[in-house]
């Protein structure tokens, strides 16, 4: 399977605010009402079971839509890697094709940036 484009992952507070600044993740395995993410750069993160969070899947046009919200359900910190699953608010109508990853390097995401949603 070919890699494909990483999506933006930001925590939230139980009041809907931003836990910590976005970060990439990559999609491990997607399905309708969620996703398996990885990611291998990352701060420490303060993450609690079952905090609401929010996805930036604008590089995959596809969804037809700039965010998705949901729910974590699990995770596993090795250390260097997190992996988690994400349980959608609202199920995909239809899984979305994923575009691979044509880059070299990890696109960054602007911090200032903020996103409606």
């Amino acid at each position: 399977m070919e890699a494909c484009r990483p999506i933006g992952v930001q925590l939230l507070n139980d009041d809907g605010a931003p836990a910590c600044a976005w970060t990439l993740a990559d999609i491990l395995d997607i399905s309708n009402g969620g996703f398996c993410l990885l990611i291998t750069e990352h701060p420490e993160l303060a993450i609690t079971t079952l905090m609401r969070l929010r996805l930036d899947v604008r590089p995959h046009p596809s969804f037809g839509v700039d965010l998705l919200h949901g729910e974590l359900r699990w995770f596993v910190n090795s250390g260097f890697v997190l992996s988690f699953g994400v349980g959608l608010d609202a199920l995909l109508a239809a899984i979305p094709p994923l575009l691979p990853c044509r880059r070299a390097a990890r696109r960054e995401l602007d911090p200032a940036e903020q996103l409606i949603g």
